[in-house]
């Protein structure tokens, strides 16, 4: 639970509204950026890795992102459907999440576009769905997400962003024993389960 923990105070610290020297006008550092667009919809494609019980589960799938802008900040909400694969048993996940974009640095082309160095920070909930001889049933765990990514940016319309994003994913193990039979190799020790999830996305 150390691990979880630390991983939320990291979510909380990233995902905080802007210093308040954001508002200050003047030399502050904000006015050489481009603002990020005050709305905003991606579709993607996001690919897992993660463990369930001890066993190495993946997949992938679709994405959806609404996103609010302000400044350098995206508030964002997002929800996936991927496939969930675990041995020989092949399930569904789907995911749900809420969090914040933030722009570390732009490297602006004139005033056509930039390219941008993104963290991202989200809270969200996981939902399993299994039908298999090894592990079967449905399990849900809540999540939390850590990563950076670059975006292409073009700033005059269609305003179209092309985005790629890594990040680390911290999930509690202590419910994985309801969909997992530990005929085998089984996780029996509570703690925190890691994981990695990568996106591919278009934004306008």
């Amino acid at each position: 639970m150390r691990t979880f923990t630390l991983a939320a105070v990291a979510v909380t610290l990233l995902t905080a509204p802007a210093l308040a020297d954001d508002d200050i006008d003047g030399d502050d550092e904000d006015a050489m950026y481009e603002p990020v667009p005050k709305r905003s919809v991606a579709l993607g494609l996001q690919a897992h890795g993660s463990r369930i019980g001890g066993r190495y589960e993946n997949g992938f799938g679709p994405s959806l992102e609404l996103a609010l802008g302000r400044g350098r900040w995206q508030y964002l909400i997002e929800g996936s459907a991927s496939t969930a694969r675990v041995e020989e048993v092949v399930g569904t996940v789907v995911r749900g999440a809420l969090g914040a974009r933030w722009v570390a640095r732009q490297f602006a082309f004139d005033s056509a576009g930039a390219l941008e160095l993104l963290l991202l920070g989200t809270v969200g909930l996981e939902r399993y769905s299994f039908n298999g001889s090894t592990i079967d049933g449905q399990l849900v765990r809540p999540e939390l997400g850590v990563g950076f990514g670059f975006q292409g940016r073009a700033f005059r319309k269609p305003r179209l962003a092309f985005r790629i994003d890594v990040r680390a994913l911290f999930t509690p193990s202590t419910r994985e024993s309801s969909v997992t039979s530990c005929q085998s190799n089984c996780m029996t020790a509570s703690g925190t389960t890691t994981g990695v999830l990568s996106g591919v996305t278009v934004s306008w």
